[in-house]
């Protein structure tokens, strides 16, 4: 269980008596009561507390049973749904957290007996989850046949919420917020200006807050929630709000951005600027997500393993990352295998590329920041982890038959060998165990990269035999992701690296129209320098249709 650690030092004036108030709400482990917060693996239980104040080193308040504790102005909250805010509640209850509020008609709170009152405390240990940019709105509209509507366009995606001040509206009225990525558009509907939620799915992304009727106006800002968006709907105000009244608030857990990266391109640039706003938008509370928007947001490890160089070179990760490793060592499988996202949430044994987060992020911190310590932390349940490789690789009957999981998941043309693709996880991760292993001063560490190395070179060669076609020149059926891994791996024979490159290129640049068709799974080139400056070079091939069109052009030149 985490716990965060506050300074209140500046809160407190000498002679002046002090009071400490806290407002809970539901969070991935309580889901409250019915309708509960829709999320999975959570439970139907009220959110806890446990609080201790320390004064020059030494307890002086523990949260207990004498404790009050009283229903708040914010009566529903989920992760997905969104919030609700009654505003006159907050009104009968202003100053509840100061000296002199009389709160004797609240109940004592009860001391929990739950499995999270009974956890091990840890400290967080990384950069809080803030709000960390103001962002005013690019333009407003109304939609077409929805008057009592107004749509705001903040110009970009990202993870926050949105704040309204001056609010006029009524006493009891509800003033709605509801946020998307996208206007609807064809096919799922007419260009008429109002939001499209259908990638959602089942996540509701609406703050609801329930105006006290201040003729003064009023302000909101959610506080138990989160949405991904670009757009965010207005409901309910008396009074339309001016463009000055809103703002989006961006959140991520505070990583830092410590390098940068600048093209002649625009286009280049803008798709740099969306890989940052991307990895940026996903981590949240510490853990790196796959998405900030929809009815899922869980730390799905094949988003994080292909994403952990990138992570690293762009941000400071090793907080979040070294904090990220504890979960991944507390859900690890008793098989040694990991998990296809952590927190786990009860699921079991992961797939390959996906469980190969656990190395990948080490092996990130090792090889960019120079970081041993993870690896030696972790050395037990690293090699826990390569014994289920070793498990795995040696009950199939050869690389034909190994396990396959996910594939190149979601490619944008069709799915490759998903042997083929398995395999290449298990040739990375010994690759990356090798390293790893080899500049740990853990105990055992040089005997698990000779075993890591040992078993690269069986399986690299047994790789080679089991899916190049020797007729035609190319691994697996010629996609492209078929031919990219094993040369990301370096494990081409010399004699056949130039004819599998030539193949990658024509497929790329002419059989495909300089389109690439590999989805997640496809790495980046470093360890095949020829092949982007080869396909600059290559000549332009015959124009033709856009074979993967979008609805929307690229406004970049």
């Amino acid at each position: 269980m985490l716990y965060s650690t506050y300074d209140l030092t500046a809160r407190l004036t000498p002679g002046t008596p002090a009071v400490l108030g806290v407002a809970l709400g539901n969070g991935w482990w309580s889901c409250g009561p019915p309708p509960g917060t829709s999320q999975p693996a959570c439970r139907a239980a009220p959110p806890q507390l446990r609080l201790q104040l320390q004064m020059s080193g030494k307890p002086v308040l523990l949260s207990d049973a004498s404790w009050r504790a009283a229903a708040s102005a914010h009566t529903y909250n989920s992760l997905y749904n969104g919030e609700h805010f009654d505003a006159r509640t907050a009104a009968a209850l202003a100053g509840w957290a100061t000296p002199g509020f009389d709160e004797a008609a609240w109940a004592h709170a009860v001391a929990a007996t739950s499995a999270a009152s009974a956890a091990q405390m840890s400290s967080a240990l990384m950069e809080p989850t803030r709000h960390v940019s103001v962002r005013a709105p690019r333009s407003a509209h109304v939609p077409a046949g929805d008057a009592g509507a107004q749509v705001f366009d903040f110009g970009q995606n990202m993870a926050g919420v949105v704040r309204l001040t001056g609010l006029r509206c009524a006493a009891g009225a509800n003033v709605t917020l509801r946020h998307a990525e996208l206007l609807t558009h064809p096919p799922y509907g007419a260009e008429d200006g109002s939001l499209y939620v259908g990638n959602l799915r089942g996540a509701q992304a609406t703050d609801v807050y329930t105006c006290r009727g201040d003729a003064n106006g009023e302000d909101y800002t959610p506080h138990f929630t989160q949405h991904g968006f670009r757009y965010a709907e207005v409901r309910g105000a008396a009074v339309p709000l001016t463009d000055e009244q809103v703002a989006a608030l961006e959140m991520h857990t505070d990583v830092q951005q410590h390098s940068s990266l600048a093209f002649s391109s625009a286009r280049l640039n803008q798709l740099h600027d969306l890989v940052l706003r991307g990895q940026k938008s996903n981590i949240m509370s510490g853990v790196p997500t796959d998405c900030p928007q929809r009815d899922e947001r869980r730390g799905w490890t094949g988003d994080a393993a292909l994403t952990a160089e990138e992570a690293v070179l762009n941000y400071g990760m090793g907080a979040v990352y070294s904090r990220w490793l504890k979960q991944f060592a507390d859900d690890q499988a008793t098989d040694g295998g990991s998990n296809n996202f952590v927190p786990a949430l009860g699921t079991a044994d992961g797939s390959p590329n996906w469980q190969s987060a656990y190395p990948a992020i080490v092996w990130a911190l090792y090889t960019y920041y120079g970081d041993r310590g993870a690896a030696e932390a972790h050395h037990d349940h690293l090699a826990r982890y390569y014994d289920h490789l070793e498990q795995l690789y040696r009950a199939s009957a050869n690389l034909t038959a190994y396990a396959t999981g996910f594939g190149d998941w979601v490619p944008a043309g069709p799915m490759g060998n998903k042997h083929l693709i398995g395999a290449f996880a298990l040739l990375r991760d010994l690759q990356m165990g090798a390293d790893f292993f080899g500049g740990s001063s853990a105990t055992g560490a040089p005997a698990q990269a000779v075993r890591c190395r040992a078993l690269l070179a069986a399986a690299a060669a047994e790789f080679h035999v089991a899916f190049f076609d020797v007729a035609k020149g190319y691994y697996g059926s010629g996609l492209q992701t078929e031919q990219v891994l094993p040369l990301r791996l370096g494990i081409v024979p010399e004699p056949l690296k130039a004819k599998v490159l030539a193949h990658t290129i024509d497929d790329i640049v002419y059989t495909h129209s300089r389109h690439i068709t590999s989805a997640i799974r496809t790495p980046t080139p470093t360890p095949t320098p020829t092949l982007t400056p080869t396909l600059s070079l290559a000549p332009a091939p015959t124009p033709t249709p856009n074979l993967y069109p979008h609805p929307y052009p690229c406004p970049c030149p």
